[in-house]
């Protein structure tokens, strides 16, 4: 592959990252909002699932409650036609919810107890790895288990709970449970925020998530606004690739704190996400701590992991340190002005390569930068994972029952 479509490689990674994104964050802002509907007014209308699931339901003792459409589903997706049924246990303990999506099918049942667990158990052709808060204890079953099948196990585990299931006294409690439980889990993932997407991916991905997965959690990291909604209140990147397919890193935005901006040359292809941690930790070190302006035209600053803001940029959400070293002492970077640039190069007395010094002064700080990697062997692992564009893509799409 040749060298210059590294950077159109990249963007194909971001815009999937870009995309997944926005569907995570369109599921957390869904409020569902019930309203009936008649079956025979959808064309689509698979009586043999709805009227059979019924008749199953019925028989272990829980009765529908009729067929109801999201509005608000609908206003967004208008050429989904889809409606839901829902159903609710004679003994008041127990609600239920199916539907057909296309080919996919879908049947949950939900008890909530006293002691603010919820109680789920789904059979589904399609599987969600979307995080949720720790109160919803769900459970998947094979897609073939019978109507009867999952409605026992369901039972069982709710009588194995060890706390009694709240009544739902008809359609509009129901109605209210399923609300209040949407709200909840929006607000866990709203505070989860860009955490989310790391094991999301890797239950979705599992091993190929290091191929296929890391470059778009990377992606996503560097992204804050893309969840957020909001414009970029801090510095940014600008990068370049050099005549070698080396890139070329610089700070925008350090002029309004008095500084100059950053840049790092010739960096390894596979050192982008080193290269930005650690001009971010340097630019937070100035502003922070360097109250000199203007700056020297040749600095030396030492730099441990107190210089490391949390959650930091460009390290992996939850699992920082991403390393331990045995290395003692702090990591050094020299400040050279070159024009109106400060240059991030290695200090004076350093021996080995750029490389080297990158690689060892971002694990000393928490980041596991990987060995350098030329431009042949990244291009090799980046054309791999823009194969699988199109997989990734059809993942969110399975599962948020969106087209992207």
């Amino acid at each position: 592959m040749r060298a210059d479509n590294s950077e159109d490689l990249q963007q194909q990674i971001d815009e999937s990252a870009r995309r997944i994104v926005k569907s995570v964050r369109t599921l957390v802002d869904h409020r569902t909002e019930y309203r009936p509907v008649r079956a025979a007014d959808y064309a689509e209308y698979d009586a043999a699932y709805y009227d059979g699931t019924e008749r199953d339901l019925a028989a272990e003792g829980i009765a529908s409650l009729g067929d109801f459409d999201d509005a608000a589903f609908n206003r967004t997706h208008p050429d989904k036609n889809v409606f839901v049924r829902l159903g609710l246990a004679a003994d008041a303990t127990t609600g239920a919810i199916w539907f057909r999506l296309g080919t996919a099918t879908s049947l949950a049942l939900q008890s909530w107890l006293e002691d603010g667990r919820t109680i789920i158990t789904v059979r589904s052709s399609t599987e969600s790895a979307i995080p949720n808060r720790p109160e919803v204890v769900l459970e998947r079953v094979a897609p073939q288990t019978s109507v009867r099948d999952v409605v026992r196990r369901h039972r069982s585990r709710v009588a194995a709970a060890g706390s009694l299931p709240t009544l739902l006294r008809g359609l509009e409690d129901l109605v209210a449970a399923y609300a209040a439980d949407e709200q909840a889990s929006a607000a866990f993932r709203d505070d989860q925020g860009l955490a989310l997407f790391e094991p999301m991916l890797r239950k979705k991905l599992g091993d190929r998530y290091e191929d296929e997965g890391a470059p778009l959690v990377e992606s996503i990291l560097a992204h804050p606004e893309w969840w957020t909604g909001e414009a970029p209140n801090r510095f940014m990147f600008l990068s370049s690739r050099e005549h070698d397919g080396r890139r070329h890193f610089t700070t925008v935005g350090l002029a309004l704190h008095g500084l100059s901006d950053l840049q790092m040359k010739a960096v390894a292809p596979n050192h982008c996400r080193a290269a930005r941690f650690l001009m971010s930790v340097v630019a937070r070190k100035l502003m922070r701590d360097v109250p000199d302006r203007p700056l020297p035209a040749n600095l030396e600053l030492e730099l441990t992991r107190a210089d490391v803001a949390l959650p930091a940029e460009f390290v992996s959400l939850g699992r920082y340190p991403e390393v331990e070293v045995t290395s003692e002492g702090p990591a050094r970077v020299r400040l050279v002005l070159e024009g109106a640039l400060l240059s991030l190069v290695p200090p004076g007395d350093r021996s080995g390569s750029t490389d080297e010094w990158l690689r060892d002064t971002c694990r000393r700080l928490g980041q596991d930068a990987p060995p350098p990697l030329p431009l042949d062997a990244l291009d090799s692992q980046m054309e791999a994972a823009s194969r699988k564009d199109a997989e990734l893509t059809n993942i969110v799409a399975q599962e948020f029952g969106v087209d992207l």
